[in-house]
């Protein structure tokens, strides 16, 4: 059968920091994205959740897409807030997921390799700002709410995201 629903706490807004098995930090931004009827809806129509707490992580979401060629689809972004003009966090693996409050699978879309990210992007020398999928899974907007994603008008959006081994502390 389906797995149980994740527990309610797990639910709520915000940000967490672990180590994992191999050592690596690991940090979750969880948005609970409340009166998810009323965020705007169109090409490029974002918003950002920016955790209480310092955490060095925000999420973007574009409820109508970010790209063309892909209207209608719900993107996600992490992206770095960088404590200073010269912050640079090294990222081993990314995971952006749409969570199924009803209990079934999670959409989910894993990014590995490294990656770097600081306050400006700086395409020569491979560092950017923010990353993330113009298209969570290829899940059309209409089809969200039909697949058990909104509850109560609420959709829950999580970014885990996995530091690499030679990263400096944030």
């Amino acid at each position: 059968g389906a797995p149980p629903p994740p527990p309610a706490a797990s639910l709520r807004s915000g940000a967490t920091r672990s180590t994992s098995a191999s050592g690596a930090r690991v940090f979750v931004v969880t948005w609970k994205v409340e009166r998810w009827s009323a965020l705007p809806s169109g090409f490029r129509q974002g918003a950002r959740y920016r955790p209480p707490g310092g955490a060095p992580w925000s999420l973007d979401l574009y409820k109508g897409g970010i790209k063309r060629e892909r209207p209608g689809m719900v993107a996600l972004y992490v992206h770095y807030d960088a404590p200073d003009a010269s912050a640079r966090a090294k990222v081993a693996s990314l995971e952006l997921s749409l969570v199924n409050q009803g209990g079934g699978p999670n959409l989910s879309r894993k990014h590995e390799g490294q990656r770097v990210f600081g306050a400006k992007a700086d395409q020569a020398r491979r560092v950017s700002t923010s990353a993330g999928t113009a298209s969570l899974a290829h899940v059309v907007l209409t089809q969200v709410e039909a697949l058990g994603f909104v509850k109560n008008d609420a959709v829950v959006l999580r970014a885990e995201i996995e530091m690499a081994a030679d990263a400096v502390a944030l």
